[in-house]
Parts: structure tokens; sequence; C-alpha cells
């Protein structure tokens, strides 16, 4: 009650926490029913290598056998390696995934090939990748802090594709990459979906419906307000089934609310129900089972059979005195067997409620190991290796028998007697209630059986050999040693007694795979025969004996073996074989009631009658772990249940649970995930690297293409296992590796023969593609298969990378050659054309010399041509200015005298006349002053003189036309007598224009005539 008081979210007083301790304790006395010995398997996951503690929040169960694990520390995922099998534990491998920042893990859900997981103000999604790991994704963190900040994601959601975060308060909605949020009004006590439709559960509004963007209160569900709901669960047509922290059970039928009665509501009222799960089978009415998990009082079971809204019916608690790690549950959830795994406060359970076996648990601690069961004076006895106790029938108390404490090896109750056989390590008990008697000179009994035609003798297999002992009838039964067996000193565990026709007793016994027989004599206590057998094969093992209708017969590792008296040998019973479940091992044989009954190495087979087939039962020795070489088994009088030791005590199997003759004899091939992982021998890895394996259940089957380099041709294959490291169940693998391309029927052809290998081991693989196709049979005789594909690289040198690059280089090569021939071809043709412009060169060299020579002569020769021709031109031009100014001259000294005879003519009779000479003077004149020859001569006296007068001008701009005239008079050489009948002037105004002219040309200390000349030759 202390532990339940801390998770109060209200305070009790001193007195009311007593009054509430003694209640509990009052119920608990008086439903004694509910602490009922026999309960299903607990296992405690805790002790796997996975594991890390913690809280358990969040259980998620997949209909693949896949179990996603919500814990504060991580997500733990087990990717189941085959379809699960009622009351089996999952068999897989576990993978731990965590949030950022390593955030407490809440809530999960998979979904779509992703499995969504929440936090604390976190949520996200895990991922495969390509090469098949997982990876987390985080959703909130890119999202705005009001949606973001939605404190712990107690749950996740889905419907019609759209995810649904349940926080604190708040429900935020994904649809695609878009995000919103709708406040709850209060504190979320938790969210379900029924029929479509999300339901929320607050202390405040009670049960309200997500319609749009909006909640409305559930109507009808008015009573339910003000109390703490922990469950909402969707039954079959409008039933919903609904879970309270402290008011029991309800039923809402569509419009209205009834409490849900059972018979544990006292204890319930007084339990703090935190989780719920439910298993339903949807039928009219539905019938299931609702999982309650307290905070303290561990899980209540109860069966749900509705009838008028009235139950009635069986209820079980799984405790820590049941196997429970501890009592605070925080979630739960059946898987598809009808199992239920439990998230404790630090721990993870799996409870086997949903398969035939249940496991007998003591309240006053562990019985020890299971070795034999006798029902005996309406009781049950059984055997440890602590002891001897006495159970009723119901297995509720235990007794131990005083003076039994060791080893118990078994257990006889012979017939016509009231004793019990007690076959300890101490010797021989005569068991009668709890009475014990021992018969002395006896140490260490492995057994006894009775001989058969004699009632009162048996014969005791004992450490050394064999001792005879005797019953006495009478008001005081007394039992004797008749004496010891000589001829046989060997240590007889097993033991068979044979009565052949004409009378002679046959004992047979097995010691170290050696079946011997002795034939005795008629005192018993001699051995007139001894013969030793042994199997054909040696490599097979003899596990048992025993005498069937008269017939010897050996459970061996290959089957069941008869011994034929006609050939004096021990052959292969193959009828018998195939009446029970193949030549497999078989470790123990007996009848009882009529039935045989075998135990192999997983599995149990009873044979009702010589023409039916065996009923075969699966024993995984992940839930009941047999002692190897002790195996047993009690079948009892009803022929409904049978008791089997084992290694943790004592299991109640129910051998008319349905879903063991849907398994049994299935030859059915499931598809699974058998392989576990790759791992690499090659001399480039570290040895045993492993490969990563994909999550073929979690990506709906999808496969990881597993691809090696060619350095990696040595690889180990490593098959499925169980959990178990001790006592695993017995699997056989068949397996090939084969090219991808081979048929069907070439496949089948090249599986290899059954064997409990699990692994394989494959050296210097020749690059290709394979495919590893592998098969197993478990012992209840179903057939899983997997396949994965496999692809050996070629060696670098073989790969297309390298052909191209073989390709690309020989082009390059190619290319480089035929850039080669041209940068060859290049060359000489460059070395030629250099050649040929060398010679041109010298040749241009020569050639422009001797042009040169030749433009030398020739410019020489033009210039002497040229000079030859000014001077010429000069000349002529000179001559021409001489002779013009001669002819001026001579018109002018006819104008002189023409003038001269005007003035004489003075008379008017001369009017006429000196009108006419007149005209001639004129003439005269213009003649002298405006011939054009004199222009002409001007102009190609500029020409000759290189354009002397054109320069002389733009030098002085100012300078008139007769001292243009003098200056290229002076120029051209004529003397002043020469110029002035050229100027038409005198011989002094030649002068004074001289005169004028060195002044107006700045001449001072260069003669006039030396200056023009020095104007003449320079260039412009």
């Amino acid at each position: 009650m202390l532990f339940i008081s801390t998770y109060k979210p209200y305070q009790h007083s001193l007195m009311h926490k007593l009054f509430l301790t003694l209640a509990l304790y009052i119920l608990s006395s008086c439903l004694s029913f509910i602490y009922a010995d026999w309960h299903p398997v607990v296992r405690d996951m805790r002790g796997n290598s996975w594991w890390q503690g913690g809280q358990t929040w969040h259980i998620s169960t997949q209909h693949n056998g896949d179990v996603l694990v919500a814990n504060r520390n991580a997500l733990f995922i087990l990717n189941a390696q085959y379809p699960p099998i009622a009351n089996t534990l999952p068999d897989g491998t576990w993978h731990t995934i965590t949030l950022n920042n390593n955030n407490e893990i809440r809530s999960c859900l998979q979904y779509n090939n992703r499995i969504y997981v929440g936090g604390i103000n976190e949520f996200g999604y895990v991922e495969p990748t390509d090469n098949g790991s997982l990876k987390y994704h985080c959703l909130s963190d890119s999202l705005a802090p009001e949606i973001k900040y939605l404190g712990n994601v107690w749950n996740i959601h889905e419907v019609d594709d759209i995810i649904y975060y349940q926080g604190d308060g708040r429900i935020v909605r994904q649809i695609n990459n878009n995000y919103s949020f709708v406040e709850c009004g209060g504190k979320v006590d938790c969210s379900a979906i029924v029929h479509g439709v999300l339901y929320v559960a607050t202390e405040e509004r009670g049960i309200q419906m997500l319609i749009g963007n909006t909640f409305f209160t559930l109507k009808g569900t008015e009573p339910l307000r003000g109390k703490r709901i922990k469950g909402i669960h969707q039954l079959c047509q409008q039933y919903t089934l609904i879970v309270t922290a402290f008011d029991g059970l309800y039923i809402f039928d569509g419009t209205e609310t009834k409490r849900f009665h059972t018979e544990i509501d006292n204890i319930l009222a007084q339990s703090e129900i935190f989780c719920s799960a439910i298993s339903l089978h949807c039928q009219q009415p539905p019938i299931g089972r609702v999982a309650l998990g307290t905070i303290g009082n561990g899980i209540y079971e109860i069966d749900l059979h509705f009838n008028d809204n009235t139950q009635r019916h069986g209820v079980l608690n799984i405790d820590e005195q049941s196997g429970l790690a501890n009592n605070t549950v925080l979630s739960m959830n059946y898987d598809k067997s009808g199992n239920l795994w439990a998230g404790l406060d630090n721990g993870l359970d799996y409870i086997c409620v949903g398969g035939p076996i249940q496991q007998l648990q003591s309240k006053h601690g562990t019985l020890g190991t299971g070795y034999a069961v006798s029902d005996f004076q309406n009781a049950y006895y059984i055997g440890t290796n602590r002891g001897l106790y006495r159970c009723s029938t119901d297995g509720a108390s235990q007794q131990f028998v005083s003076g039994t404490s060791g080893q118990v090896w078994d257990l006889i109750s012979p017939e016509g007697t009231e004793q019990l056989l007690c076959c300890h390590d101490r010797g021989l008990f005569i068991v009668n209630n709890l009475q014990l008697s021992r018969i002395d000179k006896i140490d260490g009994v492995w057994t006894c059986a009775a001989i058969p035609g004699n009632e009162s003798d048996f014969i005791c297999g004992v450490y050394d050999g064999l001792m005879v002992i005797s019953h006495s009838d009478g008001p005081n039964p007394t039992w004797r040693i008749k004496g010891r067996i000589y001829g046989m000193n060997d240590s007889c565990r097993r033991l068979a007694i044979q009565r052949l026709r004409n009378g002679q007793i046959v004992v047979w016994t097995i010691n170290n795979d050696v079946i011997t027989s002795l034939t005795l004599n008629e005192d018993l206590l001699s051995v007139s025969k001894r013969q030793d057998y042994q199997l054909p094969d040696k490599n097979f093992k003899c596990r048992d004996i025993a005498n069937i209708d008269g017939v010897i017969h050996i459970g061996t590792s290959d089957g069941m073996y008869t011994y034929d008296p006609n050939s004096n040998t021990i052959t292969p019973n193959e009828q018998l074989n195939a009446s029970l479940n193949g030549r497999r091992q078989y470790n123990r044989i007996s009848v009882q009631y009529g039935r045989l009954l075998t135990i192999s190495n997983a599995e149990l087979c009873i044979m009702m009658d010589k023409t039916t087939t065996a009923k075969i039962i699966s024993l995984p020795q992940s839930l009941v772990p047999l002692v190897r070489d002790y195996e047993d088994v009690h079948l009892m009088p009803d022929l409904s249940t049978a008791i089997l030791p084992y290694q943790d005590g004592f299991a109640l199997i129910n051998l008319n649970h349905q879903s063991t003759s849907e398994n049994s004899r299935s030859l059915s091939e499931i598809r699974a995930s058998l392989i576990a992982n790759i791992a690499l021998l090659s001399p480039s890895t570290s040895k045993n690297q492993p490969i990563s394996i994909s999550f073929p259940n979690i990506c709906e089957g999808k496969y990881m293409k597993v691809i090696l380099p060619h350095s990696d041709q040595s690889i180990r294959i490593t098959y499925n296992t169980t959990a178990s490291n001790t006592g695993s169940d017995i699997r056989l693998f068949s397996s090939a590796l084969v090219p991808s391309n081979l048929s069907e029927a070439a496949i089948q052809s090249a599986m290899s023969a059954y064997e409990q290998v699990s692994y394989k081991e494959f050296n210097n693989l020749h690059e290709g593609e394979y495919n590893f196709h592998l098969k197993m049979k478990t012992m209840d005789g179903r057939i899983f298969w997997d396949t994965i594909s496999l692809t050996i690289l070629p060696p670098w040198y073989r790969t297309t990378a390298a052909y191209a690059g073989y390709g690309l280089g020989v082009l390059l090569v190619f290319i480089a050659l035929i850039l080669y021939d041209k940068r060859r071809i290049a060359l000489r043709q460059s070395e030629a054309r250099l050649e040929s412009e060398a010679k041109f060169e010298k040749v241009k060299e020569g050639y422009e010399d001797r042009h040169n020579k030749n433009l030398q002569k020739i410019d020489q020769l033009q210039r002497e041509a040229l000079e030859q021709e000014l001077r010429h031109k000069s000349q002529e031009l000179t001559n021409a200015m001489i002779n013009f100014a001669r002819k001026n001259e001579v018109l002018t000294n006819i104008k002189d005298n023409i003038t001269r005879v005007i003035h004489l003519l003075d008379k008017p009779a001369t009017a006429h006349i000196r009108r006419e000479l007149q005209l001639i003077n004129n003439s005269i004149e213009g003649n002298i002053n405006s011939d054009e020859v004199l222009k002409k001569v001007e102009e190609q006296f500029d020409l000759v003189n290189n354009n002397f007068l054109n320069k002389l001008t733009k030098l002085h701009p100012d300078i008139s036309q007769n001292e243009k005239m003098m200056c290229s008079y002076l120029r051209m050489g004529l003397t002043t007598k020469e110029i002035a009948p050229l100027l038409n002037i005198s011989v002094r105004g030649v002068e004074t224009i001289r005169y004028r002219l060195r002044k107006k040309l700045g001449i001072e200390d260069q003669g006039l005539v030396e200056w023009l000349n020095t104007l003449a030759e320079q260039n412009d």
C-alpha cells in the first residue's frame, strides 16, 4: 500500500492508509482463487543484452510478430524472425533507436513503413535507410513553438493517413507535411481510435470525440465526468469498454454508459489501474479478455463474456509471486498469439496467457528443478533437485515431505500397492501420504520397474548395477531386498524388462550408447546370457528404452528403433516414426493409461492408439527448458492435461488447447525472416565483421541486396536461433547457395539435408549473382523459408568501371597516337617550313639584296635622271624666263618707242594715228602684265622647286605677287637686269624690291638667295 500511495494524485491520512491495507489483505485472503498456483509462464526480458532498464511506457505489437517497446532510454524494436506460435517466446533481433539528446520515449506507432515515436516535446519517425539500418528523423524541431511544445506525447494514432500526436493537453494533427493543433480543455488521461474517430478522455469533461477541429463531449458518457479514465477499447459493433483508475469498468453502447461488474470490483476499487489491454474475438456477443495493469498489484486479467451486461467469470492475477518482475505495470498489449507483453516500472515481461502451458509457482519460493511427477492418493507428488513435495490437485498448496531433502530421480506407483516409490540420490524411499520409510542397503537409485507377470518383484536401476526388491502384501506391507543381479556393474539409469514366451526375464539397459540385454535365471539374481547391441550408425545416440506391448523400443537421435528377435538386430521402426513426427531425436518413451508418450527436445508426442497419428504439442525451450537427459512427462487420468518437469519447476499442459492442433504437423511453408546476419571472413576486413540486414517485417518484406567486393569472398551466414542461449529449441536448417538464375527445381535439388547447424561458411566465392535459400523446420513440423540475394563483385580490374577505364585508356592511347602522329607531321612540316623559310629567307635576302642594289641603282639612276631632268627643266625654265624676259624687253622697247612716237604726234591730223598707236601700246602692255606663259612658267617653277612658292606663302602670308615672283626669279638664278623686264620695272625697282623683301622676310646675316635656296630644300 505504501507503494500504491506514492502514485496517488491525492494524499491519504495515516488511518486511511492503514484501513486500505487491512481491506486489501482481507480481500486477498477471501478471494484466494485469484492467487492460484498454476499461472501463465512469465519470462523476464531484462536479462537480454539489448535491455537498458528504465520505465516502459508503451508497447505496440504487430500482426507479423514485430514488437515496438517505448522505453525511457530508447525505442526497442523486435524484428521477429518468423510468425509467432502460441505460448512461445518471441524470437528475433532486437534493435535500439534513441531520440535527440537521448530524450525519453513515451509512445510509438508503426504505419506505412515508418515507426512514429513521441517523447517530451518531440516527435518524429524511424525509417530504414538504403543499407538496411534504421534512422531517426525528428519532425518537431522545425515546427512552431505552439505546435512543438505539447508536453509528453503519450500516444500516437493514425486514421485515414492522418497522424494524431496526443500531448498532455492538446492534440497535434499531421496531414502530409502540414501540422495543426486542437486544445482538449484539460489534461488528457488517455486517447483511442473508436470506429474511426479520435476519442480523448479528460477528468474535467469526460470522453470527447474530435469532429473537424473541435472536440465534442460524447453524449451518454456524462457519468464518467470526474473519473480518471485510463483505457478506451472498441468492442464489436457499437460497444466500447472504458477502464477507470479507481472506479472499475464501464460499457458504453452508443447511447448510455453502464457499469461493467466483475468478481474483483472491490479489489479494483482499492487498486489504481494505470493501463489496460484487450484481446477480443469479435463474435455476437463478443468474447475475449481484458488485462488491467495496476500500480503495486500487478496485472488482473478478466474474461469478457457479455450476457445482458452481467459478468461472472474467471479472474487471473499475475504479480511478483507469479513471476512478474515487479508489480507496477505502465503499459500492456496482446500480441497476435494472445500472449501479453507487460511494460513495468523497471522491466519488460512476456506472459504466455494465450497458450496451453502454465507453470506451478510456490508461495514459499521456487520448488527447484523438476525431475519426476506422480499422481498418488488424490494429490500430486513432485520430485525436484531439492526433494519431494506433495501438492493438492489444484496446485493451491505444496508440502515438503520431510526426510527427502536431496535429488529425486523418479517416482513409481506400483499397481496393486498403496505406496509410492521415491528413487532418490540417497536410496529408495517408500512414501505413504506424508509418511516416509527407507529401504536399507540401497544407495543411489535411478528408477524401478515391475517384472511382467510378477506382482511382487521389482528391478531397480542403481548407480552401480541392478538390484531386485520384493513387496509383500498384508496388513503391514513390507519391502525387502532380494539381492543384486550379478553380471551387471554399470550404471543403469534407463531400464526396460521383458518376459519372453518361454517365461524368461530379459532386462534391457542403455549405457554409453551400448544397448545391453541380460537374460536372467529363475532366481532373478544371476545372468544366463548377456548380449550388447549398437545402432547401425554409430553417429546416432541412444536416449531411452521401453517395453511396449512386449516389444523393446529404443528412442534415439535418429528416431524410434525396435529390437527384432528374428534377426537379433536393432532396426528403425519406420511405421512408428511416421505415426509420431518423423525420424527425430526421442529423449523419453513411456506408456501411460494406454497412450504412448514421447518427448523430443521441443515437442511432446501423444499417440492415442496404433492407428492414429500422434498429437504433437510444441514445448518451446525458451518457456519450458527441459532438463537434458532427464526429460519426463506425467499424463493425468483425464487425458486432457499433463505435468511436465523442467528446469524452473513444473508446467501444466492443456492437451486440448485449440492452437496446438492448428500448429501441429503443419507442413505449409511460411515466408519468414530467418537470416540473422552475414559476417565477413576475408583478410581485408576484421574477422566476423557483420553486415547490416534490413528490416523485412517492418518494411513489408523489402530485403536488402547484399553486395560484397571481390576481396570479401569468404562469408559466414548465420540463421535464426532462439533468444535463450541454453536449452534452445531444436530447429533443423536446410540451405543452398545457388546462382540467381537457377530454376525452382534445380534449387530444390541443391538444398542440403536438414541439420541443426545454424550457420554456413562459404570461401573463395567467384564473382556473380547468388541467392542464398534457407529453410527452417521447427519441432512442431512447420517449415519457414527465407531468401537473400548476394552479389560478389568482380575484382577491380574486371569491373565495368575497369573495362570502361580500359576502353578509355585505349581510346586515349589511340587519340595520343593520332595526336603524336599529327604532332610529328606538324613538326616535320614545321621543320620543312622553317627550312623552306630559311632557304626562302636566304633567297629573299639575296633577292632583296639584289633588289635593294637594283633599287639603289634604279633610285640612283632615277635621281640622276630626275636631277638631269630637273636641271633640264630648270634650264628650260630659265631659258623660258630669259626668253620671256627678252620678249618683254623687246616689247617694252617697242612700247617705249611707240610712246615716244605718240608724243611726237601732237597734231590733230595725226589723232587718228595716235589712237591706233595707243591701241597698239595698250595691247603690248596687256601682253606684258598678263601673259599666260608667265603663269605656266610660275606653276612649273613651283613644281620643280619643291612647292617653293607654297612654303613661302605659308611662311609669310602677307608677301605680294611681285615679291613672290622676285623670290622665284632669284631662286632661278636670274640677275637683276634679267628680272627687271620680267617684272616690267627698272633695275632700280628690282633692287628696291629686293631690299624690301629682305626686311619682310627677316633676313639679316644671310644672303637672300641663300635663304631662298634653304627654304626650297626643306621638306613639307
